[in-house]
């Protein structure tokens, strides 16, 4: 029970957004969260849940960070979802596979305040068949 806890107390801010097995361009994901610690590392990890039939190694996404300055940070973002060998990185069962990704490790906010993170798919494609879901998850880092 308190190692439960304990795992509980690390995570700062999740958020799950369900996709029914296809992202579009017009599907933005927003995370909206606040930080007010600027003294602790965090770790930003992306839980993405697909299926097997997903047809790609990996996932582009462009990353548009909001920061409480109003300065805003814009990146592409290639998520690897398989290996050079073509097995998927994540845990499978059944068709459905769940891949861990981390964005940032020990990472430090500089400013206390409201962030936001959007997330939209940045592929050749208008939609991607076999996207399920989307998690972020903000942890205190060990």
């Amino acid at each position: 029970m308190l190692m439960l806890a304990s795992c509980h107390d690390k995570e700062v801010y999740s958020h799950t957004y369900t996709l029914d097995g296809v992202w579009t361009y017009a599907d933005s994901l927003v995370f909206d969260y606040r930080i007010e610690d600027t003294l602790t590392p965090y770790d930003l990890k992306l839980l993405v849940r697909h299926s097997d039939a997903y047809a790609y190694e990996n996932l582009y996404i462009q990353a548009s960070t909001s920061f409480p300055d109003g300065r805003i940070v814009v990146n592409p973002v290639s998520l690897e979802l398989a290996d050079q060998q073509g097995q998927w990185v994540g845990k499978c069962s059944g068709h459905t596979c769940n891949a861990e990704i981390t964005m940032a490790s020990k990472a430090y906010f500089q400013v206390p305040g409201s962030y936001r993170l959007v997330l939209k798919q940045f592929s050749r494609m208008a939609s991607l068949d076999g996207v399920e879901a989307v998690q972020l998850q903000i942890l205190r880092s060990n």
